[in-house]
């Protein structure tokens, strides 16, 4: 990447804790699911455990309407 270039602005990514031990959980993998949804693993560091969740994700936005009013 070039030093002019910029990368868009990242969101934190919640990480649930382990059911079974209490252990922060690990992001393992993100995958598509349905529209507007990511698949998201995450692995346990401690115990064997594995959640999936499914996650909304914020899509583009409409472009905004700017009202013009003349005199």
């Amino acid at each position: 990447m070039r030093k002019d270039q910029s990368l868009p602005q990242q969101r934190i990514i919640g990480r649930p804790f382990c059911e079974i031990c209490r252990s922060q959980m690990w992001l393992a993998c993100i995958e598509p699911d349905a529209p507007n949804h990511d698949k998201r693993t995450f692995e346990c560091p401690v115990c064997p455990n594995i959640t999936v969740k499914i996650v909304k994700y914020r899509s583009e936005s409409a472009p905004r309407r700017i009202d013009v009013k003349y005199a």
